[in-house]
């Protein structure tokens, strides 16, 4: 027995020797790094903003919204097309004639009965082998409803794609603030357990301290060791936190993975916040909602679908021109040809009269269709309200348990401060000590998470309301 005890004890001297090595070489490679780009809260959502890839495909689709607008009033522009055609003919045209000369002599007239028409049956071939003809066509459109309706479609579709972006950078916004509070809290957490680890080792020491003089047992000793050892693994899991959460930041805002960044300010940077709490001014209008502005903008391409639908019930007017030239030849004598123009302007009027009652369901389902958005947005609204509300919850929870954590703290700090003075006057024993320690721990957790809690509650309501990018 005496044997396995003096191994755990070298065992676990190692342990405390490797641990104190490889947390001097965590803290001393993070002060070390001087080349680290360090970025606020505001400077990450700029970066974002010009290199996030989800906000870069939603700045495409507006300029292609955009350049569908000028497409669609081409329409109203005059068409001009050209044409150049060749035809050769490889079996003329025959054309009958049935003619009689005899009825135009004086003495045909006089007779009562007409004499039979002689037939010719050979017929005569019409046309040229080679044909040639260019022209030039234009056409323009004049009066026509159903059209000049299709003109707020499109532009309700910028619209759209313009308020899709927004949601994008909204989106991005969240996303990008809970990663950067990750980092925050993250780095909160591996403070904690440093602070928590070099309190463990002085408890060690202190034991070893008893130890020597016969004050403390071998036991207590091996605990104190123990304690070191897990909360140095505690400790390598929150430095890796922090590094995961900075990965995932510089992900979202769109820099090089192998870029070294690192964050700016901490969690207590947002203690004003929790102190001033919610008042009574809340703001819950979410009339900036992004997906409800959205949806808002579909009714209104839908009202203008149904208008066109109903449009087409309508004539149209339209203006044409056409200018050719043509000529016909066995040969290919080009310099003697007859080139022969051909030259018109006209307006022609379409009036619909029967479409099988295409038409007709065009309108119903158009209606249709604008009650159906209606539900959809009047559901909308109440999910919006809900979330708001739950989001407004979690605040006022998070600050609850901010209040509740700071007393739980300071309690937790008096009394590890007791529990050292006993333990070092042999009052209590090293369990006693460490229960208070991890008592202090938790306590200083729960008011980092109570903020962190608060502050990603905040983001999601400020996602909802949708005032970031109003423009």
């Amino acid at each position: 027995m005496r044997k396995v005890l003096l191994f755990l004890l070298f065992l676990s001297s190692f342990v405390i020797v490797e641990a104190k090595i490889k947390k001097d070489t965590l803290l001393s490679a993070d002060t070390a790094s001087s080349n680290k780009l360090v970025l606020s809260l505001e400077e990450a959502i700029k970066i974002a903003l010009t290199e996030n890839t989800s906000i870069k495909i939603a700045d495409y689709e507006v300029k292609k919204q955009s350049n569908v607008k000028k497409q669609f009033y081409a329409e109203l522009m005059p068409n001009i097309n050209s044409s150049l055609s060749y035809q050769r003919v490889l079996k003329k045209q025959i054309m009958y004639l049935d003619f009689n000369p005899a009825s135009f002599s004086p003495s045909s007239q006089k007779e009562s009965a007409p004499a039979p028409r002689p037939k010719n049956n050979n017929g005569i071939e019409i046309g040229r082998f080679n044909s040639f003809n260019a022209a030039v066509t234009a056409t323009m459109p004049l009066f026509n409803a159903a059209l000049f309706e299709g003109l707020k479609i499109n532009r309700e579709s910028l619209l759209l794609a313009l308020e899709k972006s927004r949601e994008s950078k909204l989106n991005m916004l969240e996303q990008l603030k809970n990663a950067y509070y990750q980092v925050l809290f993250a780095k909160e957490a591996s403070k904690v357990f440093h602070a928590e680890y070099d309190n463990a080792l002085n408890n060690y020491l202190l034991t070893k301290q008893k130890a020597d003089k016969g004050l403390s047992t071998r036991l207590d000793l091996l605990r104190a060791k123990t304690t070191v050892a897990n909360i140095f693994s505690q400790l390598y899991k929150a430095d890796n936190s922090v590094v995961l959460a900075l990965w995932q930041l510089k992900a979202l805002i769109g820099i090089d993975m192998s870029t070294d960044i690192d964050v700016s300010g901490s969690l207590d940077d947002y203690r004003a916040e929790l102190d001033k709490g919610v008042g009574s001014d809340f703001d819950n209008n979410i009339s900036f909602n992004s997906q409800l502005k959205q949806m808002e903008i579909q009714i209104r391409q839908i009202e203008s679908k149904l208008k066109m639908a109903k449009l087409a019930y309508l004539p149209s007017l339209a203006a044409n021109m056409s200018m050719s030239i043509g000529a016909m030849s066995d040969d290919f004598m080009f310099r003697e040809y007859r080139w022969t123009p051909y030259n018109f302007i006209g307006i022609s009027l379409t009036i619909p009269i029967f479409s099988g009652g295409k038409r007709y369901y065009d309108v119903k389902n158009a209606q249709l269709e604008k009650t159906q958005m209606i539900l959809q947005k009047q559901e909308l609204e109440r999910n919006l309200d809900l979330a708001l509300h739950q989001s407004l919850s979690n605040m006022l929870t998070s600050i609850s348990a901010y209040n509740s954590a700071l007393e739980a703290v300071d309690f937790a700090q008096k009394a590890l401060d007791l529990a050292k003075l006993s333990y070092e006057q042999g009052l209590s024993t090293l369990t006693d000590l460490d229960n208070t320690q991890l008592q202090l721990t938790q306590a200083q957790l729960s008011e980092k998470q109570a903020i962190y809690d608060y502050i990603v509650a905040k983001s999601s309501m400020e996602k909802i309301l949708g005032r970031d990018f109003e423009n």
